[in-house]
């Protein structure tokens, strides 16, 4: 049923409701449009399809730093399309964008068909929704996105010297095939290393940041890194930047501990050690647990983030020492992400050192033996 006029609240995120107002600023919903739908967590745009889209994060944060205008000056999510903000996403994106918009349905569940977002960015978004303060939920995942490509950008930038290095090797040391079988075979063996290291370019630079956050091209390096300590370590701090982040989000726009720990453990299950923890949480919560004693459950979590939170948790200061956790432990990860990325160049430069220099001594064992064999014919 419409919502009467009488109505004092958002029908959807239950929000305070200007009389006059014809759209929510919080959740951008049209009051006039919106319908409730006793089986349905959400309603649904009538045929849109959901297939995966790829898009580029870059565009991700462009578009949600324009929506968080666009909600502030009162324009409403479903105008969006209006606004140009969807002119830099791909067609069958931006169709899908609109018409969910429309038709009421959340920005986090449409760019989650979309798999657009991560978990810890779409609890973000999801949280403003539910309660308040999308602008500022919408603004906090551009920054963790514009933040993520500053540190890709960074990682790519301490390999890149590496690469160069097995490109420049990858083409040089086959040289003296060149001369002593000609360069057919010499081409034979450089370009399809040549070729190679380009694809592997062409994956990294272009297709992986339109892949889906879950796509298992994207979270195979991740996992290989987890594999070597510097990595394993990087990946905890990262996935513990995620919860205090979302946490403190949730905890500082009013949503419920139970609600906002669920989200928070939504964000970092990409993790091993978040795996299956909403629910291990909200059995420790449904026991009377203070929330420090129901993140003790979860493995490989710092006995010091713990402390922490009980700390602020007694003294009612959750919602800054969170997002204080979020920076240091985001910071941890950006320093190991880095070391690690230096550990893998310092790896290959000294591979491809080792490398030139067996090619160097064979060869000069070759010539040796060359010319030990002319002598030997010379003295017979």
């Amino acid at each position: 049923m419409p919502q009467t006029a009488d109505t004092q609240t958002c029908p959807k995120c239950a929000q305070p409701r200007a009389p006059e107002a014809l759209a929510c600023p919080s959740c951008g919903v049209i009051y006039a449009r919106f319908r409730a739908h006793p089986q349905l967590a959400h309603p649904v745009a009538p045929n849109v399809r959901s297939r995966r889209v790829p898009i580029a994060a870059a565009r991700i944060e462009e578009l949600l730093s324009f929506a968080a205008r666009t909600v502030e000056s009162g324009v409403p999510l479903a105008s969006l399309a209006s606004t140009g903000a969807l002119a830099t996403l791909p067609r069958a994106a931006a169709e899908k964008l609109d018409a969910d918009l429309r038709a009421g349905v959340p920005l986090s569940q449409s760019l989650d068909e979309l798999q657009a977002l991560d978990s810890g960015s779409r609890a973000l978004v999801r949280a403003g929704e539910l309660h308040g303060g999308l602008p500022e939920a919408l603004r906090a995942v551009a920054a963790r996105l514009a933040h993520r490509q500053k540190v890709r950008v960074g990682l790519l930038l301490a390999v890149a010297y590496p690469a160069l290095l097995v490109l420049g090797a990858a083409v040089v040391l086959p040289l003296p095939i060149a001369f002593r079988e000609g360069m057919v075979a010499y081409l034979g063996r450089v370009v399809p290393l040549v070729l190679a290291m380009v694809a592997v370019a062409i994956v990294t630079l272009v297709v992986a940041p339109r892949l889906a956050p879950a796509s298992p091209l994207r979270r195979g390096p991740r996992w290989l890194a987890q594999r070597v300590p510097v990595g394993r370590s990087a990946a905890l701090h990262g996935a513990l930047a995620t919860f205090a982040g979302v946490l403190g989000a949730c905890v500082n726009a009013g949503v419920p501990v139970r609600k906002a720990v669920v989200l928070a453990a939504e964000g970092a299950a990409p993790h091993p050690a978040f795996e299956g923890a909403p629910e291990r949480l909200l059995e420790e919560l449904d026991r009377g647990a203070t929330l420090a004693e129901v993140l003790g459950v979860i493995r490989s979590m710092p006995t010091t983030f713990v402390a922490q939170v009980g700390t602020a948790e007694i003294s009612g200061t959750l919602g800054s020492v969170l997002p204080a956790l979020e920076d240091e432990h985001e910071k941890k990860a950006r320093f190991l992400w880095m070391t690690f990325a230096a550990i893998v160049g310092a790896s290959v430069f000294a591979g491809v050192l080792v490398v030139i220099a067996f090619q160097v001594v064979s060869g000069w064992i070759e010539v040796f033996k060359t010319q030990a064999q002319q002598i030997d014919k010379l003295t017979r």
